[in-house]
């Protein structure tokens, strides 16, 4: 049966991802092949977030999968290289 208090698991998958984090970290200090060693920095460094994420849903510091502030940028249109006309270059649209 779905429970409506989650902290529970939340804080079980925090240590778990924290423990796997901490081995990777310590087995990369094993590794000398570089495209391993990348590899596994960028998946402790994606443990971290997830690790991150789980702290702010749980701490309800910014609603999880939606930019906070800080996260927000400003963009500015793209340039498509379409100047004047507006028509599609696209051989399909003629």
């Amino acid at each position: 049966m779905p429970q409506d208090y989650p902290l529970p698991y939340i804080q079980q998958y925090q240590q778990q991802l924290s423990e796997l984090r901490h081995q990777m970290r310590q087995d990369i200090q094993q590794i000398q092949e570089p495209q391993a060693v990348a590899m596994m920095k960028t998946a402790a460094e994606v443990l971290q977030g997830l690790s991150q994420a789980f702290d702010d849903y749980q701490h309800q510091e910014e609603p999880v999968g939606k930019p906070g502030p800080s996260q927000m940028e400003t963009r500015k249109p793209q340039d498509t290289g379409n100047k004047g006309s507006g028509s599609s270059s696209s051989p399909t649209h003629g």
